[in-house]
């Protein structure tokens, strides 16, 4: 196990798939809800924030709303799910013990997200990893892996 102390708090990892840290939490952000460990969920939170700053927002509808949406297709997946998909298809899905999405430690970014380029500056601006140059949508958090 890999433990490493972020802005937003620690982030956790092993070399064996693992979805069951004691610090994932479920939480709504920017009106969507994530599965990820805590500072995970806390660095998105403040990507939505900074994606709504480079999307000219206001202070206050940042504040009322809690930023603009970086829409998501994919996030936690339990290892048992992991392991199913990477058996169907290993070219698009990544081996249990590899993948960050068990972890809480990954997501995958709607490419047909308004303003893609703009949501993975945000991401980027507080810490997420652009994982894979083939995969413009998956960004870890943490961890690159």
């Amino acid at each position: 196990m890999t433990t490493i102390r972020t802005k937003y708090g620690p982030a956790n990892n092993s070399d064996r798939c693992r979805d069951d840290w004691p610090n994932m939490t479920t939480a709504k952000v920017a009106g969507q809800v994530v599965h990820l460990q805590a500072s995970a969920v806390r660095a998105f939170r403040e990507a939505c924030r900074e994606f709504a700053r480079r999307s000219g927002w206001t202070d206050a509808r940042i504040k009322r709303t809690g930023g603009r949406a970086i829409l998501l297709t994919g996030s936690w997946r339990s290892c048992a799910l992991q392991a199913e998909k990477h058996a169907e298809d290993p070219s698009r899905f990544a081996d249990p013990d590899t993948s960050l999405h068990p972890q809480g430690l990954a997501i995958d970014v709607s490419t047909i997200q308004k303003d893609f380029d703009k949501a993975r500056g945000a991401l980027r601006h507080v810490g997420w990893f652009r994982a894979r140059a083939d995969e413009p949508w998956h960004h870890s958090w943490g961890f690159n892996a």
